[in-house]
């Protein structure tokens, strides 16, 4: 009986070890800009527009797996998608692991994630302008947040933790710049 009690209560203590998430803190999840039902109208650089229409941006848990780790951890997520000529895209990802908040960013004109993740205390290196506390990243140093071809096609986005991306310019001289913000039928850009 001793035997069976004793492991139940290690059984017990094991599993709320496991059930441990890594919350967001309320100044990650400022980094995400989009709601379900806000128009992004972008304009390329041969003008022409393009729209993308959030449908979910929303915070949800994920269980991480780990192999050889049955103590596994959740990881917590401030996720938005969209639609884009009728295909559906990643658009900003706010995560969150054991110390570590990061600015996950996808490439809208390519349908896969780009895969930038960007630790959110690093992104200060990258701010350029301040207006009255709509703060505007440049991020045009990808080395050390992006791992996974040699032919990355990005140069530079700017984006702001209000709107989100304003501008992404490409290494071959096209670029895609936000036109239009509108939520709730008003344009906030």
């Amino acid at each position: 009986m001793r035997f069976l009690s004793k492991t139940i209560f290690i059984f017990l203590i094991l599993t709320f070890m496991s059930c441990k998430v890594y919350h967001l803190k309320i100044e990650d999840n400022q980094w995400q800009p989009y709601q379900k039902g806000d128009v992004l109208v972008f304009q390329n650089s041969k003008r022409i527009l393009d729209t993308i229409i959030v449908s979910s941006s929303k915070i949800k848990s994920e269980k991480t797996i780990e192999p050889y780790n049955f103590l596994n951890r959740r990881k917590e997520y401030n996720i938005s998608h969209g639609f884009k000529d009728e295909k559906y895209i990643g658009l900003v990802r706010i995560s969150k692991d054991k110390n570590e908040s990061y600015l996950n960013l996808s490439g809208y004109t390519i349908y896969t994630d780009f895969g930038i993740h960007i630790p959110i205390k690093d992104l200060i290196k990258f701010l350029k302008i301040d207006k009255t506390r709509n703060e505007i990243y440049l991020i045009d140093k990808f080395k050390d947040y992006y791992h996974m071809t040699p032919n990355f096609p990005i140069h530079s986005i700017l984006y702001s933790k209000k709107l989100g991306y304003l501008k992404i310019n490409f290494k071959d001289g096209e670029f895609y710049e936000l036109v239009e913000f509108i939520r709730n039928g008003k344009n906030l850009y």
